[in-house]
This record gives C-alpha cells, sequence and structure tokens, in this order.
C-alpha cells in the first residue's frame, strides 16, 4: 500500500508543521543556533569515565594500602600491602604473611630473580620466596633489618635492596651492605634503577641521586652525585625510570620530575601539565611512547620524548585512590596502579566511556550522531542527550526528554543530515529539532508508515527515508527543506517484511533495506527481496553499510556478507564470511570501516576489529573491544548504535554506555599465546601434588617439578589441573592436552583447566599442555613425566609364572587335539582319494577343450595375416591407377591453364580433391598395414620445423577451404633444426589437420602453434619440439581421450557419423612414438580439442640405425632436393612450397638473411630461391647480405617469380625468370 500526503494536508491539523515554511536564510540562521540554544543549559562537565578494574579488601586483597605490584613469568601478579603479599591469579587472591615466615607483614617490595626466586622486601628486612618456603633473611649474612623501599636486579643478575639502612646486594651467594662511606649521597637509600649503560643510579630521601658503576660480584665502584646545585629539582628522588632513548627521569618530593639526558637536568611540575610536585612512582610503557607519573593527586600520562600534553587521571575517572604508588604494565597492555586506596586495573588508556554518571539520560545507548563540532548526539531508552569534550575527555552535557518536547523517551534513531538538520526516531513519531529549539513531529496521520521509528538514512538526492516497525516511508523536500512529499512502503509494494532496522545505497545509489528477518533492495518504485541464490542466507539481517571504498556491506547472525554483483542494476550477489573466520555466535548490528580498510562491527560480544583480507581472504578477527579490554559494556544496543567524529574516533553505543574507539588503531598485534602451567595433579585414592606459586600451600605439601611423578598401582586415575594467565580474555582461554604413551595426538581444544585421565597402564607416560587465546596461537606445550608403577600381579615375575602356567595348558590341551586331528585325516584321505579321480577326469576333459581352443587360434591368426596381406596388396592395388587419375587431372589443369570454364574447373579440382582424399585413406590402410607387420622403419634428415608445417598447411588448405575453416599458424622464436623422419612427422600432422578441419564447424578455425621446450617442461630429461593442433570443435568426453587413438575407431558428433578409416590419429600416435616422442590429446565438451606433440631434440641418439630405403618421388625421401625458399610473406610461401612439394622439393623458409645463413649452414640445401618483383626492394637486399656466403658454399641462386595479373608484366623483364611449377631439372 502506497500513501501520499502533501504539506498542506498537515498545515490544518498540526500547527508545528508551519514551522517548515520559514524562508531559507532564516532557516539556516536558526540552525546555527541549535547548539547554542541546546547547550545552553548544560551539566558541569564531569570526569571522564575510564575502564577501570578497581581491587581491594573486599575483593580479597589483603589491604587497601598497595605498596608495589609485580607480574612475574608465569603470569601472576604480586600485590605488596600493609598486611601481607597477595598473588592474583585473574579469579582471586591469595596471602602470604608473617605465619608463612614473612619478617613483617607490611610488605613494600616484590622482585623476581633469573632463577623464578621472589624477594620480598618488608619493614623488617628481606625474605625470599622459592614458590614452596619462605626464607627471612632479616639480619642474616650482611642483610639488613630496615625498612626496604625498593631494589632491583642488574644485568649480572644481582639484586639490589634499597633501605633506610644502607644498599644491599646479593649475588647469589652472600649479601653486601654499603652507605655514604661508599660513595652514596645518603645512607637513606629511596630508590634503586640499573641503567643501560651498566651503571646502578640511587635516589636518596634528602641528598640527591648517585650514579656509581659496578663491580663483578656485587660490588659497587665509583660513584657521583647530583644534587640541586646540579640541577635536579630536588633531593629526595622517590622513583627513577629510563626512556629507550637512554634519558633518564626522577620522581621527586615536591620538585616535579627531572629529566636528565646526559648533559643536564630539566625540570617538569604541574605548571607544565603533571598531576602534582610531590611524584611517588615512574613507568616508561613497553612501546617507549609514553611516561606514566604517579602522584599523591592521581597520574599523568605524558608522551614521550616531548612531555606535553599529559592526559591526567584521577579519582574521578575511576582511580581507586589519587595518592598513587606503584605502576607497572602486564603483558597484555594494561596498566596496574597501586595506591593508598586499593589497586587499579585500566584496559586501555585509549578508549573513551561514558555513562549516566557523566550525563547521559540512560545507560542504554540506542543511537548516535555526531554534531559537526566534535560533540556526540545519543539517544537512549530514557531520552537524547549531547555530549561536548574537554582536551582530556571530560564531558559536558545536555539532556531531552518528553518534558523537552520529545513524543516518547525512548529514541531509537538519530541522524544530522548534510544540512546539519538533526532527526530524532522515537517510539512515538519522527522529530526534527528546529532552530527555536523546538522539536517537530511526524507521526502516522502525517504519512508516516509507524510511529515506532527505529531507522533513518539521508540518500544521495537528499531524501529521508525512515524505517518503522511497521513499515518504510521517504520524505522529500523542496529547496527551503519543507517537506514536499511523504510516501510510505508496505508489503503491498514488494517489502518482504514491513520491519526496517537498518537502510543504506550501494554505489550505484540502489537502496537496500535489513528487515532482521530478510534483506529487500529497491527496484523503482517497488522493491525485491534478495533470494537465497544471492549467496547470502537472508535468515538474519540486521545491519547495512557502504565503506568508504565503494562496496556495500551487510551483516547478520554469525555472518557478513559482502555486494559482489554491480552496483544499482542486476540480482545482487554476495560472498560471506562466517564461522571460519571467527564469528560464529554473533550478532552483527553496526558495520564500519577503519583507516586501514579493515572494518569495526558492532556485535552482541563487543567491538570487532575484522580484517576481510586476512588469512588468504577468508577473513579473521584481529581485536575485540569489550569490558574486559576497556569498553563500557560488551553488548551492542542497536543497529543505529553507532557514529564517527570529525576527530576520525569511532563511537558505540552500549547496553551500559557510550565508548569512543581512537582513528589510529594501527596494525593490531595479536596478542601471544599466554603461559600455561601445571597447578595441580590429584588422583581418585586421594594423592595430590601441588606446584610451586600455586597457592595450595607452602613447603610440607608435595610439589609438582619434582620429575618424575611417580604413582602408586591405584593411582593410574588421575585428574591434572592447569592455568594459563589472563586478565583481559579469561573466557578466551582454550586448553588441548596430549599424554604421550596414551594418546597419538592433541585433544580437541577445551575451555575446562583440567582433563581426567582413568586406567592408566603401568609404564612411563608424559603429560603436555598447551594454551591459546580464541583463535590465537597455541602456546609452547609444557611437559611433566609421570610414572605408573605396577600392581603385584602385573609384575613380570608374576607374569612368567602365569605364563608357564598356560604354557603347560596348552601343550596338554594340544596333545588331545593332535589325537583328534589324526582321526579327522584319516577321513579326509578317503575323501581326497575319491576327488582326486573325480578331477583326473576333469583334466583329460580340459585338455581336449584346450587343444580345441589352441586350432581356433590358429585359424584366428591365420585370418589376420590374410586381412593385412589383403589390405597391402589392395591398397597397392588401388594406390596405382590412383596415382594415374591424380596425375592426368594435373596435367589438365597445367596443360588448359585458363581455357577451362568456372563449372568445368570446379569438376576437375573436384577430382583432384577426391583423389587426394582417397589416397591419404588409402595411405592410411597401407601404413596400418605396415605398423602390424612391424615393418615401419625411419629415414632420419635435418629439416626445419616451420617448413614441415607450412607444406602440411598448404597441403590441407584446400580441403579447409572447402569446409569453410581457416588455417593457422603460430611459431615460437629460437627454435632450432630438427633431425626427423619428415614424411612420418608430415603425416602425422596431416592426420592430425585433416581431423581437426573434419571435426571443426564453418567459420572456425584451426591453429598450429610451434615452441621449443626446455628440460623443465618436456618430461624427457633434455630439451624438446612441441607441435600443437588447436580446434573450436565439438571437444571430446574425457573418457574418450583414449579410445580416440584405437585404430578404426570413430566417434560420432552432435548427431552425425564422419567419414573416414577412423586410422588417421591411431597412425598419428604411432609414428610420433616411432619417432621417440608423445602425442596426447587436451578436451573438454563444447570448448575444441588440442592435440599435443612432443619431440625430443636428442632423438637421433634414441633412434639411431633406423633407416628405410628412399622412394623415388615420395615426398619425405632422403635424396630429395632441399630448396631455401627467401620469403618474409607465410602466405606466398604457402603457395610456392605447394607446387616445389609436388615436383618432389622439400620446401624450407628463410623469413630474412640471418635464418638463412643458419639453413646453409645446417640444411645444405641445393638450390637458394628468391620469390622477386619489383615491390619487393628487401628481396635484393637479402641477396647482397647473402653474396659472400652463396659464394663460398657454392650453392646456386634462382630467382622465381609467383606473378598473377599485371604482376607477371613486371616479372618478365628479368633474363633469366623461372615460372612455377618448375621441375627438379630446372632448378639444379
Amino acid at each position: 500500500m502506497v500513501a501520499f500526503r502533501r504539506v498542506s494536508d498537515f498545515a490544518g491539523r498540526r500547527p508545528e508543521i508551519r514551522s517548515f515554511s520559514a524562508d531559507r536564510l532564516g532557516f539556516l540562521a536558526g540552525l546555527a543556533a541549535i547548539y547554542w540554544i541546546a547547550l545552553g543549559e548544560p551539566r558541569p562537565a564531569a570526569a571522564q569515565l575510564l575502564p577501570f578494574t578497581v581491587y581491594s579488601a573486599e575483593e580479597g586483597l589483603a589491604a587497601s594500602q598497595v605498596w608495589h605490584v609485580l607480574q612475574d613469568r608465569r603470569g601472576y601478579l604480586w600485590v605488596a600491602t600493609t598486611w601481607g603479599l597477595c598473588r592474583y591469579d585473574g579469579i582471586s587472591f591469595s596471602t602470604i604473611s608473617v605465619p608463612d615466615g614473612l619478617p613483617s607483614p607490611n610488605v613494600r617490595l616484590t622482585l623476581e630473580d633469573e632463577t623464578g626466586t621472589l624477594w620480598v622486601g618488608t619493614n623488617a628486612g628481606v625474605a625470599s620466596y622459592d614458590g614452596r618456603t619462605v626464607v627471612s633473611h632479616a639480619g642474616r649474612g650482611g642483610a639488613l633489618a630496615g625498612t626496604i623501599w625498593s631494589g632491583a636486579i642488574d644485568r649480572h643478575g644481582v639484586v639490589w635492596f634499597g633501605s633506610d639502612r644502607g644498599l644491599v646486594s646479593w649475588n647469589g651467594e652472600e649479601f653486601r651492605t654499603f652507605g655514604s662511606a661508599d660513595g652514596l649521597a645518603d645512607d637513606y637509600v629511596y630508590s634503586v634503577l640499573p641503567a643501560s649503560d651498566g651503571s646502578l643510579w640511587l635516589g636518596s630521601r634528602g641528598h640527591g641521586v648517585a650514579r656509581c658503576t659496578l663491580e663483578p660480584g656485587g660490588r659497587l665502584g665509583s660513584c657521583r652525585v647530583f644534587t640541586e646545585a646540579d640541577g635536579l629539582s630536588h633531593n629526595a628522588v622517590r622513583a627513577m625510570a629510563e626512556d629507550a632513548a637512554g634519558v633518564l627521569y626522577f620522581a621527586t618530593r615536591g620538585g616535579g620530575l627531572a629529566r636528565f639526558d646526559g648533559n643536564g637536568f630539566t625540570r617538569f611540575g604541574a605548571a607544565d601539565g603533571l598531576p602534582d610536585d610531590d611524584l611517588y612512582a615512574l613507568l616508561v610503557t613497553r612501546d617507549g611512547s609514553e611516561l606514566v607519573v604517579g602522584s599523591s593527586a592521581g597520574i599523568g600520562i605524558c608522551p614521550l620524548p616531548a612531555m606535553r600534553p599529559c592526559r591526567l587521571l584521577r579519582e574521578a575517572n575511576g582511580l581507586a585512590d589519587d595518592d598513587i604508588h606503584s605502576l607497572v604494565e602486564d603483558r597484555e597492555g594494561a596498566l596496574w596502579i597501586g595506591s593508598e586506596g586499593g589497586l587499579s586495573r585500566l584496559a586501555r588508556r585509549d578508549l573513551w566511556s561514558y555513562g549516566e554518571r557523566e550525563g547521559l539520560p540512560d545507560k542504554q545507548v540506542y543511537a548516535l550522531a555526531t554534531d559537526g563540532r566534535g560533540g556526540i548526539w545519543a539517544g537512549t531508552v530514557g531520552g537524547l542527550g549531547h555530549l561536548s569534550f574537554g582536551p582530556n575527555g571530560e564531558p559536558t552535557a545536555k539532556v531531552w526528554r518528553r518534558n523537552e518536547g520529545l513524543p516518547a523517551d525512548w529514541v531509537w534513531a538519530l541522524l544530522q543530515s548534510r544540512r546539519g538538520e538533526l532527526w530524532v526516531g522515537t517510539e512515538n513519531g519522527l522529530s526534527r529539532l528546529l532552530p527555536s529549539g523546538r522539536f517537530e513531529t511526524l507521526t502516522v496521520a502525517d504519512g508516516l508508515a509507524g510511529n515506532y521509528v527505529v531507522s533513518l538514512f539521508e540518500d544521495r538526492s537528499g531524501a529521508l527515508w525512515v524505517g518503522a516497525l511497521d513499515g518504510l516511508s521517504r520524505i522529500r523536500f523542496d529547496a527551503d527543506r519543507r517537506p514536499l512529499e511523504v510516501r510510505s512502503f508496505r508489503a503491498a509494494d514488494g517489502l518482504p517484511v514491513q520491519r526496517a532496522y537498518d537502510i543504506a545505497e550501494d554505489a550505484g545509489g540502489r537502496l537496500f533495506i535489513a528487515h532482521g528477518e530478510g534483506l529487500s533492495y529497491s527496484d523503482g518504485d517497488r522493491f525485491q527481496q534478495v533470494g537465497g541464490a544471492s549467496g547470502l542466507d537472508t535468515g538474519s539481517v540486521r545491519a547495512l553499510a557502504q565503506t568508504a571504498d565503494g562496496t556495500l556491506w551487510a551483516g547478520g547472525y554469525a555472518r557478513l556478507a559482502r555486494l559482489i554483483s554491480a552496483p544499482g542494476s542486476g540480482s545482487p550477489r554476495f560472498v560471506t564470511y562466517g564461522a571460519a573466520s571467527g564469528l560464529a555466535d554473533l550478532l552483527v548490528l553496526t558495520i564500519a570501516d577503519d583507516r586501514e580498510g579493515r572494518l569495526l562491527l558492532g556485535t552482541n560480544h563487543g567491538v570487532l576489529l575484522f580484517d576481510p583480507s586476512a588469512r588468504g581472504g577468508l577473513g579473521a578477527v584481529q581485536a575485540r573491544f569489550d569490558r574486559a579490554s576497556g569498553a563500557i559494556a560488551s553488548e551492542i544496543s542497536h543497529s543505529n548504535a553507532f557514529a564517527r567524529d570529525e576527530s576520525g574516533r569511532s563511537w558505540f553505543g552500549f547496553k551500559g554506555g557510550l565508548t569512543g574507539i581512537p582513528p589510529d588503531l594501527g596494525a593490531p598485534r595479536a596478542p601471544g599465546p599466554p603461559p600455561v602451567f601445571f597447578e595441580r595433579l590429584a588422583t581418585r585414592s586421594g594423592s595430590e601434588f601441588h606446584a610451586p606459586f600455586a597457592g595450595h600451600g607452602l613447603a610440607d605439601e608435595v610439589q609438582l617439578g619434582r620429575e618424575p611423578i611417580v604413582l602408586a598401582p591405584s593411582d593410574s586415575n588421575l585428574r591434572v589441573e592447569v592455568r594459563a594467565l589472563t586478565f583481559s580474555g579469561e573466557g578466551q582461554l582454550r586448553y588441548q592436552f596430549q599424554l604421550v604413551g596414551f594418546e597419538s595426538a592433541w585433544s580437541e581444544p577445551q575451555s575446562e583447566a583440567f582433563r581426567d585421565y582413568t586406567n592408566l597402564d603401568p609404564g612411563s607416560y608424559r603429560l603436555q599442555v598447551r594454551a591459546a587465546l580464541a583463535n590465537g596461537e597455541w602456546s609452547a606445550p609444557v611437559e611433566l613425566a609421570l610414572e605408573v608403577l605396577p600392581a603385584w600381579y602385573q609384575r613380570r615375575l608374576v607374569g612368567l609364572l602365569l605364563a608357564l602356567a598356560l604354557l603347560g595348558a596348552a601343550f596338554a590341551a594340544a596333545a588331545f587335539r593332535t589325537r583328534r586331528i589324526r582321526a579327522h585325516n584319516r577321513a579326509l584321505e578317503r575323501d581326497i582319494t575319491e576327488r582326486t579321480d573325480d578331477l583326473a577326469r576333469y583334466t583329460r576333459a580340459l585338455e581336449e577343450h584346450a587343444h580345441a581352443l589352441d586350432r581356433a587360434n590358429e585359424r584366428i591368426r591365420l585370418a589376420d595375416r590374410h586381412r593385412s596381406e589383403f589390405l597391402a596388396k589392395m591398397s597397392h592395388e588401388l594406390r596405382t591407377p590412383l596415382t594415374s587419375v591424380l596425375g592426368f587431372a594435373a596435367l589438365l589443369a597445367d596443360g588448359l591453364g585458363g581455357g577451362l570454364d568456372p563449372r568445368h574447373a570446379r569438376y576437375l579440382e573436384n577430382i583432384r580433391e577426391s583423389g587426394n582424399q582417397l589416397l591419404r585413406l588409402i595411405n592410411n590402410l597401407l601404413d596400418q598395414a605396415k605398423i602390424e607387420a612391424g615393418r615401419m622403419d625411419l629415414q632420419l634428415e635435418p629439416a626445419s620445423l616451420e617448413s614441415i608445417v607450412e607444406s602440411a598447411l598448404s597441403m590441407m588448405e584446400g580441403y579447409g577451404a572447402t569446409r569453410g575453416v581457416h588455417l593457422a599458424a603460430q611459431f615460437g622464436g629460437n627454435v632450432p633444426a630438427i633431425v626427423v623422419d619428415v614424411a612420418k612427422l608430415r603425416q602425422a600432422i596431416l592426420n592430425l589437420l585433416s581431423n581437426a578441419i573434419k571435426f571443426s564447424v564453418r567459420g572456425s578455425a584451426v591453429e598450429v602453434r610451434t615452441r621449443f621446450l626446455p628440460s623443465a617442461e618436456s618430461g624427457f630429461g633434455g630439451g624438446a619440439y612441441e607441435i600443437v593442433v588447436a580446434d573450436q570443435g565439438p571437444g571430446i568426453e574425457p573418457a574418450d581421450h583414449e579410445r580416440i587413438f584405437e585404430p578404426f575407431r570413430q566417434l560420432a558428433t552432435r548427431g552425425e557419423t564422419v567419414p573416414g578409416t577412423g586410422l588417421g590419429l591411431s597412425i598419428a600416435r604411432q609414428f610420433i612414438a616411432l619417432l621417440g616422442g608423445a602425442l596426447e590429446v587436451e578436451s573438454a565438451v563444447g570448448e575444441g580439442a588440442a592435440f599435443r606433440i612432443r619431440l625430443p631434440v636428442n632423438a637421433t641418439a634414441r633412434l639411431q640405425g633406423a633407416r628405410e630405403p628412399a622412394r623415388a618421388g615420395e615426398p619425405g625421401a632422403v635424396d630429395r632436393p632441399r630448396v631455401v625458399v627467401l620469403e618474409p610473406d607465410r602466405g606466398r610461401f604457402t603457395m610456392a612450397a605447394g607446387d616445389l612439394e609436388r615436383q618432389g622439393f622439400l620446401a624450407v623458409r628463410a623469413p630474412d638473411s640471418d635464418e638463412a645463413r643458419r639453413m646453409l649452414r645446417e640444411l645444405r640445401p641445393a638450390v637458394v630461391a628468391v620469390d622477386i618483383y619489383p615491390e619487393r626492394l628487401e628481396a635484393w637486399t637479402t641477396l647482397l647480405a647473402l653474396e659472400s656466403d652463396l659464394s663460398r658454399a657454392a650453392i646456386p641462386l634462382v630467382l622465381f617469380a609467383f606473378a598473377t595479373g599485371s604482376e607477371r608484366g613486371v616479372a618478365a623483364s628479368f633474363e633469366r625468370l623461372l615460372h612455377a611449377p618448375a621441375s627438379a631439372g630446372e632448378l639444379v
């Protein structure tokens, strides 16, 4: 059903519509005032919400005051708190404290040395933890018992501790203590940093920083102290860091940040953008691009090396506390912040997120649009919101609801038109924000298909398309943007489903509609449904988008589709990406492209960065943005929940808030596989083994790692538990197990981090496990050796005794069975005697039958010999008179010349053509008879492959003309002379040409191609010549590719029977085989056929000794004179070669002087002939170039002319002119 409404229909009933009639200048001026009016009373700027995760005592930390954070090689996070050392495995915290051996519960520092041992600095000294036992070193062997403030490990593996009583080193054997007497700035060492140049920097509490050289064995060399007098911003240095360029940074107490480049210090403070001048922690990010500064007023993230501008993050942004103590970046790129009020984790620093706290009307964001000035319009369940942003992303919010003029609070669709108008689709109509700040609304009463508006789209003509749950509407405007026409489309107009969730155009301007359960496209004023033949499963289509390159994309459940047919016309065709591309169990709701040509897909499981060209075009998910990786939530809410602002930032609406993704994602680095390790092994009988650092207990437990694990016979049923640590993709982990000695392959990937094994046989095993994230790479496997002991009954001695007992029983049974068998054998002997007599009678009968078969076979062989002799004699007898017929026909043609009228000339030509055809059939019979008789010999001679082919073409040219088939040749370059039996090779080519012409339709072409094949292509272990005869006939069934080479075999084509003996192809293949080559066919029905001849270059050596006496006058005889014809024109050479061949000559074409010289050396011709007339100046040039060569070789030169018409008069001017045809006596 189609509904039309005019503006006049709206005016009398809805006064608001009349505001469209404002003049254009007033409209534009008012439109510019929208932002002033709309944002005139914004909410105060709030802090940007960042994806922080906060851990405190409520989440299991021993205390909220966090002094230091470390991630070890296994992936565990170690958190130093006031009441103990906590280990975090991504799920829960476990604590080590004084009862476990720490000298104090107040832990200030954690280090991991090269052996994997943890060093724990406390308020009462140092302890070490090897995963099994905590050992306190406080006050022992040179170790201090004071407060450990800092520590580090140098390039030699020496551990250094900074304390309130001096500097302590541990070299693996002993502790050493150093103080101001050793050159330090002070005995109170606040911070320690091993620099890349091998020096050790030591920050003091109030006397500056010392730079010391290191000596072997954990000793200090000379030291130099830097203070405020040297440019240091403050003498109390709490933390230090070094960037990739070797520049040092010093965090001071009250003096801000000091940067040292080797020449001097530069100060940065709060006035330069740092969060505060009182700094406590420093971190250079792994990629070296940023310096993170921890202070008593939050953190600052500053770009390197500029240090400006710094992005400031505080409690208002989600931090646990502003008083920062420690900073660390984990292997997945997340930032962990230890503070006075807990532990914070920032998954990504470049994502901007906002929710209700930042001013949005509701956390469920269903529609987005940009305002053209860097701000964002957000449609939510609770109203329309607008956010503008400060330099650090701090938002300023404004909200509209029903009270502000919206027809409903739930906003499903937003559109900022190209003229700057904001259109708002709600559950109760479509509204436009007017310059006055009021909303003007259209509903069903104004012609819309439905009030529940869920999508909006502006096409290239400027028309507005409105998708609703009850149909589709199009609004056209006049020059002043007043509605000119509203037209609605429903099922009667071709829509397969009336819901229109998303709308887009392809590059040709054709409109596509996503209905959820179908996809349709515009076809004039009607719509057509995209069917199953398009390649797209249209059962679920929720997203549409045209990317920057003009490609139309469609998304739905577990699939993404790309339009591959010509845009704008024809039936749409798509190529799809599905589960194999990483899209299983996902609903694609929004589609957009990034600057690299990849796709950002908004789904119910986060935003995916998808590269369609990855994995050879199969496509792959390269990154995911969800709650775990820093987005405000994981589920995209609706197909309109996407917008891109002027800076290129991509905004997505989640069921939880709004997140902006930066434009410069670059090439995402696929996260490496997480490290995996064994955590626990337990048997059904109660035995348990735990891995070091696994947190199940300490020294009193049996530990994994003391290989091999020996299991009692009762422990053959066991469970192994493993752990792969990740803090951002816990739900994406997959594991594979393999028990070598029990399993031959890896298990299927599984999400469970354990595997059960039952009824293991005694023996030695190796248990292997590996892990991966989602579709990422597998980690290197880790291995655990197991040995299951045998039970008493499984021991060797028990087995031997049992074997002996069984052997005795077997002997007794065998004796009994032997007696039974002997009795049975006697009965069998009687039966065999009877059967033997029967067989003797049968044998005599078979012998008589065999004699009869021998006699029959002898008669068959005799008949076959008689048939061959008959064929040979009859063929020879037929050939003699037929040769006379052809000779007299030639004499008649030559003698009468032009005296025949066309009709008699045609009759004479028919006689010659039919005679030649009959002669070929008779020759085929003779050749077949000789082949069967084994008397086919070879006569090898040098020849030009090009000339042999051209002579064959000239002989078949007339036959081709009568069939309406054009003959062509294509000769490859650099083909040397060939040594071959010319007659047999040419006969094979003639047979192939005859076959090709017979099966070609009128108007088609038959082509002969030659080339030289290198040894890598020839298949003969050396070079070869290739001759291909290709036609455009009906083709040959693959099943018939070998049958066509059988003697007397003919295949019917198109219902016709082609005349012939069926010997041509058989003889051709046998001739080529005699020449040491191969003949093959390549063909498919409807595509023509190509017969390919390959002849080895070294055929002479392979066929040495094969000779045949020459037959006088027969083409190919060894005594035949060779004539080199200097002729660049292949057509004229064909005319000459035909007459020369009939006179008993072998004609060879030389297109230029270089080729002629080569033939003079290789072929030794009897005569060099030139077809010459005045226009052929190049012929004279060629003769002059060859003059000396002809003189030295004493080879005669003959000038002749194949001239007709006016050319004959010109040719008659030469003193000695030989007209073709010429005899051998005239030429030689």
